[in-house]
Parts: structure tokens; C-alpha cells; sequence
């Protein structure tokens, strides 16, 4: 392209009232030898700078002064140099930018690049924007930059000492150090957890990853939960389970390798990557270790908060060649230990594989189920010890046609409805067909008259179920005290207080009221004293162990003789042998229920006339006389 011809841009800069002609930055207008940058003259006034000399007391001079404030007040820095990377101009927030001084130029600055002009763009810098980070200067921290550049452009010069025409370009610098530093924080709170530092859920799965796909990698991966950690946050709040979760945190960093990983995948669930080629070999050592460092109470205003965890824990690649298998194997791990023995460690095998596949099948079929009627109801019936009276029938839920097989228990498929929500539904279930039940037995002279029912924790903390038993019993024609409902004494134990309410409408009801599985807790005798109960049901760990056992029997009377002092009826389950059955009557036990006197039986079956026979055999066996005759009721 022909340059502009001297006179011209001698007239143009005239017209301008300047003295001498140069060529500033592209972005603000001026000469060029572009011939559409000769255009923009007129309406783009020349940027002052050492290359533009106005004279004295012109427009040009006034025109340049507000140029220059204008420019100075731009909140990036602005910066002209020429092809050498020497400075023609700055503006005053380049000079901040620096320290206060401008530099002398691209080399001083630490921002040379190259010495001379590349292609892509001047001293290096692309023509759109990049980062650079000047170093430190004046005692402050270095600098992050965000840099652009304007492209070359031809300066004319016929100022004294001017050397002739040469290139220039214009940099504008903004100081992106608080947006890096806040970028940074964005990012920490991304892959970090902002309580206990350690990496989160999402840096776990960046981290996993990242070590599956290196080659020849083996490591160990752990999976914790914090046993009881929510009774701890609702009796103590918030702070407390802070204090909990960030004491584990530093129990387990303390317990690694600095070469392992620890991670908090979100409330009480911790991860754990051991790396290294004896990773395999140290497992168990290393499960061992974690155990035993969150074993211990941790210290809160005054309190020692209980401290413990279930791990579970898998090898990669043996239990898993993807992240998601060998997640999904050291959770059956995890989970097993959690439904077997919380505070314990266990490996994966590919037997809980196996369980996991019973467990889905379990889930899936249970809706159908509940919604089809598949569920059966079997009566285990209740005597008094003293006069061998038929007192009472438990229902007890079976699912004999389970997808799953004929043998699974009732423990592992409610367990399976607990975790699905299904549970509320199957009490409706269970409520119903026992009243229904017990309104064709009220007809029955060899019938029990009260029936004891079993309700999960999630239908008792509803409040709508007094409501919904008085419906129930209006329904069924059944008089309130013909129901009995049994309340596991864990259940008490999560949230005591609102329970009350709830116990106190069920007996307003004229509903009876249980306290099931006594004494395999630590705090029975408080839950004795505090609910509002009309029977007491020992737990049959504790029934188990009145053969030998000195402190159960310590236990039993303690127990025994609290029950007689609030006027409350004690009944004992899982009675097997005859040994413990003369132990119950003589510490005053008032009824009893187990395989020693009946196994769980159709309700036909409970009130035929050789029910007397079948479960008077058990007891005759056992050598014990008295035994009650199952069906009989006195008239």
C-alpha cells in the first residue's frame, strides 16, 4: 500500500493546529499508512504523546489536554511503544500498575517477549487478549495482566532527533489479579470442601479418574460414614457436627500417606485413595488404622461426642476396572458393614455382588406387592406365665412368593422398603388386615382378643396417624383396646419428644401402647420411666442370655422391678428353652412369646382345636409342665 504523501499529512495536522504529525495507536485514531486510517483523521483527534508536540497555545494544545485527562482517567493502562519495545507513552494507571513510574519500556517491564516483530503480533503478544504477570516491584506482590494489543502502525516523525519513520503500537494492561484470586477461590470452592479443605464429592470423581486411566495404577479405595452422626447434630446442633466432621477429617489426614488421598463426599461420608504399589498389601492395616483414629470421643464444650465409623473398602482393578465398579464395590462393602456391625471394616467380595443383585430385585418387586396384596399376616401367640392364658397375638409379616426367593426374611425385605420409602404403605397394610383380622376372631371363643402390630419410625413421626388408626378401627368395628402397637425401643431413642405427642394421641385413642425390644439398649430404664406405655417387651438378646449370663439377669430385674413400680406389664420374646422360661416366671415376668410355646402360624391355624397339641409338644420336649395350651382360652 502507497504511503500518504507528506503534504498531506502536513495539511491534515495543520488543520489540527499541530506542529508536528505522528501515528498513534489503532484504537484511537490518528495517522497511518493505511489510507483508511487518513480518513479518520478528522473525526479521530490524535492521542498526545511524546511523538505529538502541539503548539504552544493552539486548539491542538487544549484539545490535547483533555485528551490527556480523558486518557488518564481510563481504568486500564495505556501504553505506546515503539518497535523496539521502548515507551512513547503511558498513561497514568500504567504508571500505578507499575509502582508508580512507568517503565522505560517492554524489557524493564518483564514483558519482552521478543526482540523483534512477529507476525502473530507485536513483541510476541497475540492482537486479541492474553494473560502476563509482571514481577514484583516497590515491595508489591506481582501483578496479573490482561493484554491486548493494537497492530503496528507507521509513525512519521520530523521532530529534532527524530530518526525517521519507524513502528509503533499501542498495549492496553488491566490488572486481573482480584479476578484471578477470586477465579481461584471459585475454584477451590468447586473441588474443595469449604469445612474440612479436603477435596469434595466432584474433585474425588476428578481424582478417581484421573487414576484410573494412568497405566499399570493400583490403589485402595475407601469409603467411610461417621456412625450416629446425625443424633449428634439434633442433640448438640450444628456446631457440634462441624467439630465432628472437621476432628475426623484431621484423624485421617494424620492416619495417611502423604501420597493418599482423603476426601468429604458430602455429610458424614468420607473417601479415601491409597496409592502405591503395596496399596493392596496394606489394606487392611491401613482400615485398621482409620478405625482406631475415629474410635475415639471427641471433646465439646465439656461433652465427649461419640465417634466411630463403618468403612467399607475396594481394590482397583481387582473389584473394579472403571470408577463407577469400584465405587459400587467398596459402597456394597460400606453398606454391609453399616446393616451388619457399625464401628467395623470390611473388604469387598464378590458374594455382596451377588446381594446387591437380591437387594434390586427386592426393590422392584415391592411396589407391586404392596399395591397387589402379595404380603401374608402369621400370628405368633402371647401366654401368661401365671395362669397359661392365651393373652394376646403378634403379627408378623411374610412375603412368600418373593422374586427374590422363598427364604428371605422379613428383616431383609423391609429393610429393602425403609430405604425406598415404602414403608408408610406396608403399615397401612399391616394396620388394616390385622383389624380385620381381629373383627373375625372378636367372634371367636378360642381367639385372642388382642393383637399387637409392629409400625416403622416413619409412620410414627407422622402426625396424621392417631388419625388414621381411629379410622382404621371405625372401619373394622374393633374396640380401640383389642390394638396393641409396639414401638422399637431405637425408635424412641432418635427424637423422644416428638414422639410423646403421638403415644399420648394413640392412647386418648383407647389404642394400647408397647415398648418393643427392652434392655438391648443402653438407656432403656430412661425410655421406661418417660413413655407413656401399657406393656413392656424384653428383647430377645437379652432373653438369650438368662442361661448364664450375670449381668442379663441383673438387667432383667432391674428392668423387672422398674415395670412393677409403674404398674406396667412385662412380656418376654424369643423364649426357646424351658431353662429360661422358669427363670421369667421367677422374676415376676408376667407373659412370654417364642418357639417354645409356638412358632408364628396362619390365623386359622392359631385357633384350631389341635393348636393345643402343637404347641404344648415344645414345652413336654423341654421337660417343663405348665406350658400354656396355645389356643385355649379360659372360659
Amino acid at each position: 500500500m502507497q504511503p500518504c504523501r507528506p503534504r498531506r499529512w502536513r495539511n491534515a495536522g495543520a488543520a489540527q493546529g499541530l506542529s508536528c504529525r505522528s501515528g498513534p495507536a489503532a484504537r484511537f485514531g490518528g495517522h497511518s499508512r493505511r489510507q483508511d486510517r487518513c480518513r479518520r483523521m478528522n473525526r479521530s483527534p490524535s492521542v498526545p504523546g511524546s511523538a505529538v508536540c502541539p503548539a504552544p497555545g493552539s486548539r491542538g494544545a487544549a484539545r490535547g489536554t483533555r485528551y490527556r485527562a480523558m486518557i488518564d482517567m481510563a481504568s486500564a493502562g495505556i501504553w505506546q511503544v515503539d518497535d523496539c519495545g521502548r515507551t512513547l507513552f503511558a498513561n497514568t494507571r500504567l504508571a500505578a500498575l507499575f509502582g508508580g513510574s512507568a517503565p522505560s519500556g517492554l524489557a524493564e517491564a518483564g514483558l519482552l517477549r521478543t526482540n523483534r516483530v512477529p507476525q502473530a503480533g507485536p513483541f510476541g503478544f497475540s492482537l486479541n487478549e492474553e494473560e502476563a504477570t509482571i514481577p514484583a516491584r516497590g515491595g508489591r506482590s506481582e501483578v496479573n495482566l490482561l493484554v491486548a494489543c493494537s497492530p503496528w502502525n507507521w509513525l512519521e516523525e520530523t521532530a529534532p532527533g527524530a530518526g525517521g519513520a519507524r513502528q509503533a503500537a499501542t498495549l492496553t494492561l488491566t490488572d486481573i489479579t482480584e479476578l484471578k484470586r477470586a477465579q481461584a477461590r471459585t475454584e477451590r470452592r468447586a473441588w474443595r470442601d469449604e469445612l474440612t479443605g479436603l477435596a469434595n464429592r466432584a474433585g474425588f470423581q476428578r481424582l478417581l479418574e484421573g487414576l484410573v486411566q494412568e497405566p499399570g495404577r493400583n490403589f485402595t479405595l475407601l469409603l467411610l460414614d461417621l456412625d450416629k452422626f446425625k443424633s449428634v447434630n439434633d442433640r448438640h446442633g450444628h456446631a457440634a457436627g462441624d467439630i465432628l466432621l472437621c476432628e475426623a477429617a484431621g484423624r485421617m489426614r494424620a492416619a495417611m500417606r502423604g501420597e493418599d488421598l482423603v476426601c468429604r463426599l458430602g455429610g458424614n461420608e468420607f473417601a479415601v485413595l491409597a496409592q502405591g504399589r503395596n496399596a493392596e498389601a496394606r489394606m487392611d492395616r491401613l482400615a485398621c488404622r482409620l478405625s482406631r483414629a475415629l474410635s475415639r470421643p471427641v471433646q465439646f464444650n465439656g461433652l465427649d461426642l461419640p465417634l466411630s465409623a463403618s468403612i467399607g473398602y475396594a481394590r482397583f482393578p481387582a473389584d473394579g476396572k472403571t470408577p463407577d465398579a469400584v465405587l459400587q464395590a467398596a459402597g456394597l462393602a460400606l453398606h454391609k458393614v453399616k446393616h451388619a456391625q457399625r464401628g467395623t471394616f470390611m473388604r469387598f467380595d464378590a458374594g455382596l455382588l451377588e446381594a446387591e443383585r437380591r437387594r434390586n430385585r427386592l426393590r422392584e418387586a415391592l411396589p407391586a406387592a404392596i399395591a397387589q396384596g402379595k404380603f401374608v399376616l402369621l400370628w405368633q401367640p402371647q401366654f401368661t406365665l401365671g395362669d397359661q392364658a392365651l393373652c394376646g397375638a403378634e403379627a408378623l409379616l411374610r412375603w412368600p412368593d418373593c422374586p427374590a426367593g422363598p427364604n428371605v426374611s422379613p428383616a431383609e425385605f423391609l429393610a429393602e422398603a425403609r430405604s425406598a420409602g415404602l414403608m408408610p404403605a406396608i403399615d397401612q397394610w399391616v394396620l388394616h388386615t390385622a383389624l380385620r383380622q381381629a373383627a373375625l376372631w372378636s367372634r371367636q371363643p378360642r381367639a385372642p382378643r388382642l393383637v399387637a402390630i409392629n409400625i416403622s419410625a416413619a409412620t410414627l413421626s407422622d402426625r396424621r396417624f392417631p388419625a388414621q388408626v381411629a379410622e382404621a378401627l371405625a372401619s373394622h368395628s374393633v374396640a380401640p383396646q383389642n390394638l396393641e402397637i409396639e414401638i422399637p425401643e431405637d425408635i424412641a431413642a432418635q427424637d423422644l419428644d416428638a414422639l410423646l405427642p403421638i403415644l399420648q394421641a394413640l392412647r386418648g385413642l383407647g389404642v394400647r401402647v408397647a415398648l418393643d425390644d427392652l434392655g438391648g439398649g443402653l438407656s432403656s430404664l430412661a425410655h421406661l420411666v418417660r413413655l407413656p406405655v401399657d406393656r413392656v417387651k424384653l428383647d430377645r438378646s437379652l432373653v438369650a442370655g438368662l442361661s448364664g449370663g450375670r449381668q442379663e439377669l441383673a438387667l432383667l430385674r432391674a428392668l423387672v422391678a422398674v415395670s412393677q413400680s409403674l404398674a406396667v406389664p412385662v412380656l418376654a420374646e424369643g423364649v426357646e428353652t424351658a431353662a429360661q422360661d422358669r427363670v421369667l416366671r421367677r422374676e415376676g415376668v408376667h407373659a412370654a412369646q417364642g418357639f417354645l410355646y409356638s412358632r408364628p402360624v396362619p390365623a386359622d391355624l392359631l385357633t384350631s382345636p389341635s393348636a393345643g397339641e402343637r404347641h404344648r409338644a415344645p414345652a413336654e420336649e423341654a421337660g417343663q409342665p405348665g406350658v400354656p395350651a396355645g389356643g385355649a382360652v379360659p372360659a
